[in-house]
């Protein structure tokens, strides 16, 4: 990820105090002096698990998109009809020109 990303608004301490994932080697005591490259792998080897947990359960749906995205709201929107959304409503509120997406 781009170092742009470095402002985490606290994540990084409510992940270090909160989340244990001894299955990626992700423990409270790790979280505690992790760097950005470490919760980064974190985030995607959890992208990874729900990916496959979904393919593994064929009734579920996964939904993923880019918040980023110029219209991203719209295209949530055309996904989930039944919730009657209107996609203009949803803006860029933190929105960066360049911030890089996965």
């Amino acid at each position: 990820m781009d170092k742009e990303y470095g402002n985490w608004h606290g994540l990084k301490s409510r992940l270090a105090k909160f989340c244990v994932f001894p299955e990626y080697n992700f423990t409270i005591d790790k979280g505690r002096n992790a760097t950005d490259e470490e919760f980064e792998d974190l985030y995607c080897k959890h992208v990874q698990h729900v990916r496959k947990f979904v393919i593994e359960h064929p009734t579920l749906t996964l939904i993923e998109y880019s918040i980023g995205a110029e219209n991203v709201g719209d295209y949530l929107a055309s996904l989930l009809p039944h919730m009657r959304l209107k996609g203009s409503h949803y803006g860029h509120m933190n929105w960066k020109n360049n911030r890089v997406t996965m």
